[in-house]
């Protein structure tokens, strides 16, 4: 099992690139903007801890 913790902005960045992806093709759609925390540029600087772990199930 592998858990993930994340940085506020890693979520919000790719919160938003999900957001943006279901919405192409649509002409209804409100265009969708990326989140980004780098001035004056486009990205994201963020990071995430990765914590796994074993389970062993017994029949």
């Amino acid at each position: 099992m592998e858990f993930r913790t994340v940085s506020e902005d890693y979520y919000l960045y790719h919160s938003s690139i999900t957001r943006q992806n279901y919405s192409e093709g649509s002409s209804f759609a409100e265009p969708v903007f990326v989140y980004n925390n780098i001035e004056n540029g486009h990205g994201v600087f963020a990071g995430f801890n990765t914590s796994v772990d074993s389970v062993l199930l017994v029949q």
